[in-house]
């Protein structure tokens, strides 16, 4: 498999019952994908986003950023929608920092719209980005994530798709005005 923008991956039935579609980034969706990450940021929930408002311009950069990721097979980006509307968004991406040594390792990020969490969306968009990264991010192992202690939902969900907590940050991240742990976690790729 390999990019191809708007390409459908995977359709499922949320728990309420709707139809959700999972599938590549393509460029028609960036109004939706700017209404949508200033939404999550303005709503300040455990991302990295506090109020921060992102720019038409910023953000067809950053898509522009995604497709040329994609298509170097650096970075594999999924999106979930639910009657043709954005519900969330994940995303697994080698570490550009870690050059040749860590190549074999990627990071996943994840974010799903408030009206729909715990409807199944989260573990659906992960499962289905990584099995994709499996696939066409040359000889990956791993997959690490970052995510706020105080998350326990999130930290639920990276248990289901069998991450393990390899350690912590005592105090690393700001949230609401209190300083919290950051959990780092890990999973082995067969």
């Amino acid at each position: 498999m390999s990019f191809q923008p708007g390409k459908v991956l995977h359709t499922f039935t949320t728990k309420s019952g709707k139809t959700a579609t999972l599938r590549f980034p393509f460029w028609e969706v960036l109004p939706q994908l700017l209404e949508y990450i200033n939404l999550i940021s303005v709503e300040d929930t455990y991302v990295r986003f506090s109020g921060e408002q992102i720019s038409l311009k910023d953000e067809a950069e950053y898509l522009a950023s995604i497709f040329v990721a994609m298509e170097l097979k650096q970075r594999v980006y999924v999106y979930c929608f639910i009657d043709e509307k954005l519900a969330g968004a994940c995303e697994v991406s080698q570490i550009p920092d870690l050059r040749a040594r860590g190549r074999h390792v990627a990071r996943l990020g994840i974010t799903v719209a408030k009206d729909w969490r715990g409807d199944g969306i989260g573990y659906q968009l992960a499962k289905i980005a990584i099995e994709t990264a499996t696939q066409e991010l040359s000889g990956l192992k791993m997959v690490v994530l970052e995510c706020f202690a105080s998350n326990t939902a999130a930290i639920n969900l990276y248990q289901k798709l069998g991450f393990i907590e390899k350690g912590r940050l005592p105090g690393y991240l700001k949230y609401r005005g209190e300083y919290v742990d950051e959990v780092q976690m890990v999973r082995t790729l067969d």
